[in-house]
């Protein structure tokens, strides 16, 4: 646990004793996916921010029936976010909102450069 920020550790530890009075510390009730968790820990350790997955995420139209629209980096950011509110972990969130930042800017490159609906 030394790569938690202390304010992190208070948040777990209150949370713990709320919950499992005299246990000690457990990550096992944070409110994440495992996937969502993963991009935390590897930014723990790396720190650097992991959320797009090459090899999987794709671009599709919008057709306002799926659970996530258009493309999964989206949901795995504001997941991200949620959970380093939870965790307050402010560097974390900090990092998430960068990304967050990078892939609108991504966005908006290729929307300039889609020829159907012209330069902006």
């Amino acid at each position: 646990m030394g790569k938690l920020p202390p304010r992190t550790l208070a948040v777990l530890a209150r949370s713990t004793s709320e919950l499992y009075p005299g246990s000690p510390v457990r990550l096992s009730f944070v409110p994440a996916v495992p996937e969502i968790f993963t991009i935390y820990q590897t930014f723990l350790y790396e720190g650097v921010l992991f959320s797009h997955h090459a090899d999987v995420d794709q671009d599709f139209e919008d057709n306002g029936q799926a659970v996530i629209h258009g493309d999964a980096e989206w949901s795995r950011l504001a997941q991200s976010y949620l959970l380093g509110l939870w965790l307050e972990d402010e560097k974390f969130c900090n990092a998430v909102i960068d990304g967050l930042v990078e892939k609108m800017a991504e966005v908006v490159s290729l929307a300039s450069l889609d020829p159907h609906t012209g330069p902006r």
